[in-house]
């Protein structure tokens, strides 16, 4: 079933709206260049993300005294545009 989110500003203002196409759950030694590359941030290599994204979940972990691991499941969420103003 796929769902739909508005996407606001900082403001709280509509910028567009966006269909989920799909979930998975995968291990995050399993993120690959693909997903990397389509998730499309910094230079979109697997190592920006695995760096950008191990990162920050150590800082979110720190606060439950845990720390990220290479089998942690990941919720890799795809989606499309719909509207964008």
């Amino acid at each position: 079933m796929a769902t739909s989110s508005i996407v606001t500003n900082w403001e709280g203002e509509a910028q567009c709206i966006v269909r989920t196409t799909a979930v998975k759950l995968k291990p995050y030694f399993s993120i690959d260049a693909a997903y990397a590359e389509l998730e499309g941030e910094g230079d979109k290599s697997l190592a920006y993300w695995k760096k950008v994204h191990w990162d920050y979940y150590t800082k979110e972990l720190a606060a439950f005294n845990r720390k990220p691991n290479e089998s942690m499941i990941i919720v890799c969420q795809e989606f499309e545009k719909v509207f964008a103003r």
